[in-house]
């Protein structure tokens, strides 16, 4: 038997329960850290409520449209060419459903932002705003696919 036999063996040894711990790191690893994901349809609803400048008082009959950015304009937005489309109930309220890009890791999504909301009603001045104006460029979203990632939108429009 040489001396450096045990050496050798204690030097095999090591390496071979080493690539089992690496082994066992990289299967149980994926378990502890979630998964990067993105997305050009994330849904995301506006809830708008509409009322008068002066009075306050809610805004039936308006036509709403989301028109999505025309440099993001995906399918899943083109029902429509491209814009979604409501008009405000007796209260003055409606909701648009619309679809942004993003991306995260997980249950939690930022998305960018890039439509325009116009509003008009018989009577009134039209109002429009992109908006990341109105909710910033980019939204977090907890629950990126699902109906449950909603924005209020509050319009006073003023009186022609």
């Amino acid at each position: 038997m040489n001396a450096d036999e045990p050496k050798f063996w204690l030097v095999v040894r090591s390496i071979a329960y080493g690539v089992i711990v690496l082994l066992g790191v990289a299967v149980a690893l994926p378990s502890f850290v979630k998964s990067r994901w993105s997305s050009s349809g994330v849904p995301v609803t506006f809830n708008i409520a509409v009322a008068d400048a002066r009075t306050g008082e809610p805004i039936s009959g308006a036509q709403v449209l989301v028109w999505i950015d025309t440099n993001w304009a995906w399918p899943i937005n083109t029902g429509s060419a491209g814009h979604i489309s409501a008009t405000t109930d007796a209260s003055g309220s409606c909701k648009v459903h619309s679809h942004f890009p993003g991306g995260g890791r997980g249950d939690k999504a930022r998305l960018r932002v890039n439509s325009t909301i116009w509003i008009r009603a018989d009577g009134y001045e039209p109002w429009q705003q992109p908006s990341a104006t109105l909710l910033g460029t980019h939204l977090t979203v907890s629950h990126p696919f699902s109906r449950t990632n909603s924005y209020p939108v509050k319009v006073r429009m003023k009186r022609k």
